[in-house]
């Protein structure tokens, strides 16, 4: 399982070599703990094409999250016109569901303990994406 930090997209040699050796140099030194705050879906429950746990953020990821962005934004990726949610995916549906009921429910939440930060080459298959790990920088 993991959490997404930055999206890249398609992306040349070059860039994957930039990214490889960004993370193989970044500070991301301490393990952390999340907690799970939500079971909820994007866009939205009534229309979900993702099943999501949606973790509070904490301040090591969110800075590891805002370093991603910016290698990506001078490697010359475009800028995420998103904000950052750290999330968990659970389930991907092929047509939008309504998962209000689902998300409606109480349910106990997983904490979550980030080990590793991993640049993952993911390619689109009829079954799902297969990800390849690229680099991996174990924390503490």
């Amino acid at each position: 399982m993991h959490l997404t930090l930055r999206f890249f997209g398609a992306t040349t040699d070059a860039q994957l070599a930039a990214l490889g050796a960004f993370l193989r140099g970044a500070s991301f030194t301490t393990a952390t703990r999340l907690r799970g705050r939500a079971l909820t879906a994007f866009p939205d429950p009534r229309r979900a094409r993702v099943l999501v746990v949606s973790f509070d953020d904490d301040a090591a990821l969110s800075a590891a999250a805002a370093a991603a962005e910016r290698e990506a934004v001078r490697l010359g990726f475009a800028p995420e016109a998103r904000d950052y949610h750290p999330h968990l995916t659970l389930a991907r549906f092929k047509q939008a569901a309504d998962v209000t009921a689902i998300v409606a429910k109480e349910v106990d939440l997983p904490e979550a303990i980030v080990v590793s930060i991993t640049l993952y080459a993911s390619t689109t298959m009829a079954s799902g994406p297969v990800y390849t790990p690229l680099e991996r920088v174990a924390l503490a």
